[in-house]
């Protein structure tokens, strides 16, 4: 049965006893069964205003447990020390606010099932001894709970939220004793932490509804005193009524302390990266990520599957990379700034990733392990062309390509770039490129591709290699020269040549062999005649000549 005792905004500047039972006790009613509630209006000057006898003459009216039923806002000045007491076995409901001033108190009776029901606001500044008492948000419009004061008075034995309409808003943190029940409807963390002392697995349980955290400063948190309780540790994260992406610790080894975990979601733009409390500085490779981040913090040294899930519309949205059994969860690492490969024995469907084994926590993120090449690459071969070098490429396809660049090197490890060649864009067929270098070098000639993206991104080839065989007189210094100079001879082995100077007439006026090596050689000469051109060329034992044009006397 009901009853509505107050019809009226009520100041409580004494004290409001909702209990039953047939004796004072320490300026309360005692109760043995819960069935009375007395409350009383503004400016009552106190308890002993009113008879004892009274009271307890109507007590004994009552012998069976009800509900009553407060119909307005209630405010507890707290005055002389004093303020509400829910007996062990009463539900009161309340219609409107309930306010606790700074020196009031509501208390709760340390047995059976005291329980206290609200549809609007709850805001403590003062004390609230929950003892065995549940409190029950049931509004159907938001409702705000500052759980507010000190030490053990921030903190609630049981909470349940049954909303069929509007959210429970966290306005300051909240911490849960025992457990935290979700019937129906949201929970909004807007930026505060809610904490859950009992490591049990049931102590967040739900039938419906869901917590938001969605903050992208992850500071909506829930923070679970897990500690060596083994077992999946589920906590109910929904982004809204349509999309329930709860994410579960299940504990496997060790003392996991304190779990905090909060998500955000980012949309496409995966944008912002997280700052807090560690800061992601890149997100590569970007392709194939989840719309969504999580932040994942133990104070424990656990051993713990971890379970993730992420809404339909987070998944990106271009194929091959948006098949849900195709997902990995990565963590970033702040001391590299780098995202870590995928461990493995991971497990991916129905728009969920489970993780087992893992030891380290900070941000996470889920992306596609499917891997698009954005060159398929069909050949690459290099060959001798007469003196030059032929460089022959073809690609199946081509995805956000901008083009090539032709490296070469002379010792295979130190490349410079001799050519650009323009790329496809985007192509789901063959095509053919080529580039032709004139200038190769004695020797050996590696060559090798870069293919590069229109957003930067980069591939390489391996590198592929063409010797070409024989000798060149690639420069002679000074020219002019005084009569003393310096001839530099490649070879592409050791040889014996002869070094041969002619004048502009055509005779001979100077022939000396060297015994040669591999590669550059540096030979010192003097050529002391009448000042004009003279021609330098080179014989091989072989009977080849290289021609040098000329050296100028001076």
């Amino acid at each position: 049965m009901f009853i509505n005792l107050v019809h009226i905004n009520t100041t409580i500047s004494r004290f409001a006893i909702f209990e039953g039972g047939n004796t004072l006790k320490n300026n309360k009613l005692a109760s043995s069964k819960s069935v009375f509630l007395s409350l009383f209006q503004n400016n009552s000057t106190s308890f002993s205003s009113l008879s004892g006898k009274f009271f307890l003459s109507i007590v004994l009216l009552f012998t069976f447990n009800f509900i009553t039923t407060a119909q307005v806002n209630l405010y507890v000045a707290g005055n002389n020390g004093v303020g509400i007491y829910i007996g062990q076995d009463l539900t009161v409901q309340a219609l409107g606010n309930v306010d606790i001033a700074a020196v009031g108190t509501m208390s709760f009776e340390n047995g059976g099932t005291p329980d206290f029901r609200l549809k609007g606001d709850f805001t403590n500044a003062g004390t609230l001894t929950h003892g065995s008492g549940s409190v029950t948000f049931n509004g159907t419009g938001n409702q705000t709970i500052a759980a507010g004061g000190t030490g053990a008075g921030k903190q609630f034995h049981k909470v349940v939220t049954d909303k069929s309409g509007g959210a429970a808003i966290l306005s300051a943190d909240m911490r849960v004793n025992d457990e935290f029940t979700l019937t129906a409807g949201e929970v909004d963390l807007d930026g505060n932490t809610l904490n859950i002392n009992s490591g049990a697995t049931s102590a967040i349980t739900r039938t419906a509804g869901f917590i938001k955290s969605e903050n992208t400063g992850n500071d909506s948190k829930v923070a679970w005193n897990v500690g060596a309780t083994a077992g999946a540790h589920l906590i109910p994260f929904g982004r809204n009524s349509s999309n329930y992406i709860p994410f579960t610790f299940n504990l496997t080894a060790g003392n996991a302390g304190t779990v905090t975990v909060s998500t955000y979601g980012t949309g496409a733009a995966l944008t912002p990266l997280p700052v807090t409390p560690q800061a992601v500085t890149n997100l590569s490779p970007a392709d194939g990520v989840v719309n969504r981040f999580w932040q994942i913090d133990s104070d424990g040294s656990p051993t713990a599957t971890l379970i993730f899930t992420y809404a339909a519309d987070e998944l990106p949205a271009d194929a091959p990379y948006n098949d849900p059994d195709e997902m990995v969860a990565v963590r970033y690492d702040a001391g590299t700034n780098a995202w870590q490969e995928a461990t493995v024995g991971q497990s991916s469907g129905s728009y969920s990733v489970t993780v087992p084994g893992i030891t380290q926590f900070s941000p996470w993120a889920i992306k596609s392990q499917t891997v698009v090449l954005p060159v398929q690459w069909m050949s690459f071969t290099v060959s001798k062309q007469g003196k030059s070098a032929l460089i022959n490429w073809a690609t199946a396809s081509e995805i956000n390509n901008e083009g090539f660049e032709v490296q070469k090197s002379t010792d295979g490890e130190n490349f410079v770039s001799i050519a650009w060649v323009a790329g496809q864009g985007n192509s789901a067929f063959p095509s053919h490129y080529s580039f032709t270098d004139d200038n190769p070098t004695l020797g050996n000639n590696y060559y090798r591709i870069v293919q590069k993206d229109f957003d930067g991104k980069t591939s390489t080839t391996d590198k592929k290699i063409v010797n070409f065989e024989g000798l060149s007189i690639v420069n002679v210094y000074p020219n002019p020269s005084n009569g003393e100079f310096n001839i530099t001879v490649q070879s592409s082995a050791d040889a014996e040549i002869t070094l041969i100077m002619y004048d502009a007439l055509g005779k001979l006026v100077k022939s000396n062999v060297y015994h040669i090596k591999s590669g550059i050689n540096n030979i010192n000469e003097n050529l002391h005649y009448a000042r004009g051109r003279y021609f330098i060329s080179v014989t091989t034992s072989q009977g080849n000549y290289y021609d040098y044009s000329y050296v100028l006397i001076q």
